[in-house]
């Protein structure tokens, strides 16, 4: 949601500035942004930076896809050209004259001009302290030196006694205030207490530590960690079950296969996985840029929207939705892995726009979840719509006028056809 410009004071003087300011880098930190800030001169050069920050307020004025995060010259002045445009498009007070010297990554260049954009799109100013160069120890003339110029025609002689008698009369005075401190001193010592003798010190005895080696590696320790914990949910499903059984209250989670308590089939992820890694494998950029300590579905879900190009992204998409029918058994017997498959997805809606082929891609998979949902068990499927999905639809449908006919289809799909 886009905000208006506010008044700003003039830019501060670039050369003057050496860190970001306290309340601006929490402002950025809390914008989640793709890349982490580490050397604001080099990591805002491009501007890539810069148009994700705006993204975040004009969600459907800026398309990332258009902006590189390079650095050649071709880049950054494509990526400024753009940002150059949108600024004079919104009114906001950004000249060439401000992100030119970022560009060029001048010192303090970037600061100025984050400080700018915080207070544009936050209405809150940023209070600066400026260093002053104080005047150095030791410029000022001693009284003698003083006296020496005031009188220049005065015997050396006679200065040089002047200056002795006040020698030995400071010396008389500091003499006298440390007698007249040592005695005071003296008057106010208290009697000394006496010390009570303790008994001897019972020896206390340590234990040596005796070390176990390890024979296995962290993989295997994690792998048999996760098999216990397996063994004993089962185990409590077990008791629970055979509880229930003896006092006759069979429960509802188990005769209905849309029972909230009810755990069985195939997590989605793992449904997932296969298929998504079955298209990205083709291009290996892609491959390279997934991160390898999470799983290819989460990373593939992060990166789609800046590093994933537009038709890989579709055929993904595309592909989840020929195989819904495999997601089925699992959201329908697990709620919370119908809310997983939700939470992954969900924020592709609000990232791309309703003419991206993507945005039209994700709507037909959750029509086409939701349809084979219903099939199965209409009263659930409708239920987790009102409690999962409705609080992230509304927003969209509020604030997005050209994504309400599909979202309104997508709400159709999960509704009951006939209300009792």
């Amino acid at each position: 949601v886009g905000t208006s410009p506010a008044t700003v004071e003039p830019a501060l003087p670039a050369a003057a500035l050496s860190s970001l300011p306290r309340e601006v880098l929490k402002w950025l930190q809390s914008l989640d942004l793709s890349y982490s800030v580490r050397n604001v001169k080099r990591d805002f050069a491009n501007g890539f930076l810069i148009a994700e920050i705006f993204s975040r307020y004009h969600m459907q004025d800026i398309s990332m896809h258009t902006f590189d995060n390079g650095l050649k010259s071709s880049t950054k002045n494509d990526n400024w050209e753009q940002l150059f445009r949108f600024f004079r498009k919104h009114h906001y007070p950004i000249s060439r004259v401000d992100f030119e010297p970022v560009m060029e990554s001048q010192n303090g260049a970037a600061i100025a001009l984050l400080i700018r954009i915080y207070t544009l799109l936050t209405n809150r100013t940023v209070p600066i302290f400026m260093v002053e160069d104080l005047p150095e120890e030791g410029s000022g003339m001693s009284k003698k030196a003083e006296a020496t110029l005031e009188a220049p025609n005065a015997n050396p002689e006679i200065i040089e006694e002047r200056d002795d008698h006040h020698g030995r009369q400071d010396r008389q005075d500091a003499y006298q205030i440390f007698q007249a401190a040592r005695q005071h001193k003296l008057a106010e010592r208290s009697v000394p207490k006496a010390v009570a003798q303790r008994g001897e010190a019972v020896p206390l005895e340590i234990p040596e530590v005796s070390a176990r080696s390890l024979n296995r590696n962290v993989a295997q320790m994690r792998v048999q960690q996760a098999q216990q914990v397996q063994a004993l949910q089962k185990s409590r499903n077990t008791t629970s079950t055979s509880q229930r059984k003896s006092t006759g209250q069979v429960d509802a989670a188990q005769t209905s296969p849309g029972g909230i308590g009810f755990v069985g089939g195939k997590p989605v992820v793992d449904v997932m996985r296969p298929i998504v890694s079955g298209v990205l494998q083709e291009n290996d950029q892609v491959m390279k840029s997934l991160d390898p300590r999470k799983d290819v579905v989460v990373s593939f879900m992060e990166l789609c929207r800046t590093h994933v190009p537009q038709p890989t992204c579709v055929r993904v998409f595309q592909a989840i939705t020929a195989q819904t029918h495999l997601l089925i058994d699992g959201v329908m017997k697990s709620p919370a892995e119908f809310w997983r498959v939700w939470k992954l997805l969900c924020p592709a809606l609000v990232e791309f726009s309703e003419r991206n082929p993507v945005f039209e891609s994700i709507v037909s998979f959750f029509k086409t979840l939701g349809q084979l949902m219903n099939k199965e068990d209409a009263p659930l499927t409708q239920q987790l719509l009102i409690d999962g999905m409705l609080p992230s639809l509304a927003p969209l449908l509020v604030e997005c006028p050209g994504k309400r006919e599909p979202l309104c289809e997508v709400v159709y799909a999960y509704t009951q056809p006939q209300v009792l």
